[in-house]
């Protein structure tokens, strides 16, 4: 049924449009903590356990790389999705993918993107065709 397709998911990005319109398409099917830093992501890991990150690359202070690291450095190791847009640095998304990323999301982000991503059945087939959608 659906209850143990139910992931916890932590949505990090510092734009709060992204975070609203993310959490608005996830939290129909997903348990979604939205937060605006990495250092506040860093702080509720350990309550929110999260089976899935979203992780935003560009934010000031820490940015997604310095918050993937510290993620991984804490010990979590459930699967981190980067969200990327053009702005972004040359070379970051490799980066990104060294330290240890699963993927990534191409901004601006689709329903269809997400829902792939957050792994509920009936969209996992809607990553394969997608340019923007890529998981390594």
């Amino acid at each position: 049924g659906v209850k143990e397709m139910r992931k916890r998911i932590m949505v990090i990005d510092d734009n709060l449009t992204s975070l609203t319109q993310v959490k608005a398409i996830l939290s129909r099917d997903h348990e979604v903590l939205p937060v605006t830093s990495g250092a506040q992501a860093l702080k509720l890991l350990d309550k929110f356990q999260p089976e899935l990150i979203l992780l935003d690359i560009l934010m000031p202070e820490m940015d997604g790389f310095e918050t993937l690291t510290a993620i991984r450095e804490a010990g979590v190791k459930c699967d981190v999705m980067i969200l990327t847009g053009a702005e972004d640095a040359e070379g970051m998304r490799e980066k990104c993918m060294r330290a240890g990323a699963k993927g990534y999301l191409h901004k601006p982000l689709t329903a269809n993107m997400l829902m792939a991503v957050a792994g509920a059945p009936e969209y996992e087939a809607a990553g394969d065709s997608r340019p923007e959608f890529k998981v390594f």
